[in-house]
């Protein structure tokens, strides 16, 4: 060989590796066909931090890119985030339906908006309480498994900022994670609240804290995706 020429060298992806690339464009293509409560697709600008989330074994229940949107006079700005937990939630007590069936029934309340009624739940948690009503074992273990992946996220959100220089958040505030739901469900996300204006003055200032919040929720996303490809 010449000292002018240099030898070409192919690298050829494992098996692990190819499988693992699989899955990433599998289950974001996946995502092309996931629609929320509402009906609504998943936003673009999300997809690729809820795909990291899922081959890392997070069971995702719905997210949102952020926006900052006109309601009623207010301007809110709404922070992204990533709920998980289960996406059909069993009943925490054996029978929990049908007595909450006859309550309604009684009272004149669908089920449907049994958890909008103040007196629907007051009477029902009487009831539980009266007859002691033994605890659904589907739902104690799937609670026991959103808390198992509520502590490895906070580990894994403490060990981003951590390898970051400075160790801290590069905006503002740092991701959380904030509990909704009875089964230890949470989201990931910046403010459980929305921040809101009456000034439209105020307007470009929400859209460039948006832009900051969604930055850093990607660059969690990458973390994770690095941890999927390289642990």
């Amino acid at each position: 060989m010449k000292d002018n020429e240099f030898k070409v060298t192919t690298v050829v992806p494992t098996k692990e590796a190819r499988e693992k690339q699989a899955l990433w464009d599998a289950t974001l293509k996946d995502l092309d066909h996931v629609v929320d409560g509402l009906g609504k697709q998943t936003d673009e600008g999300i997809k690729e931090t809820q795909t990291a989330f899922l081959v890392n074994g997070f069971a995702v229940d719905g997210s949102c890119e952020g926006h900052v949107e006109s309601d009623g006079g207010e301007i809110l700005k709404r922070s992204p985030y990533i709920s998980i937990g289960l996406v059909i939630e069993p009943e925490r007590f054996v029978g929990e339906a049908e007595i909450k069936k006859e309550i309604g029934e009684r009272l004149g309340v669908p089920v449907k908006d049994f958890w909008r009624s103040e007196e629907l739940l007051l009477t029902f948690d009487e009831y539980v309480d009266e007859h002691k009503l033994s605890v659904n074992p589907e739902f104690v273990l799937c609670k026991a498994r959103n808390e198992k992946q509520k502590e490895e996220m906070l580990k894994l959100i403490d060990r981003f900022y951590a390898e970051r220089k400075g160790g801290e958040a590069t905006i503002g505030s740092r991701l959380k994670v904030a509990d909704y739901g009875n089964m230890s469900e949470f989201n990931v996300t910046f403010r459980m609240k929305s921040e809101s204006s009456r000034d439209e003055k105020d307007r470009l200032g929400l859209e460039d804290a948006l832009k900051l919040e969604q930055a850093e929720m990607q660059a969690f996303g990458q973390f994770l995706k690095q941890r999927f490809f390289y642990p």
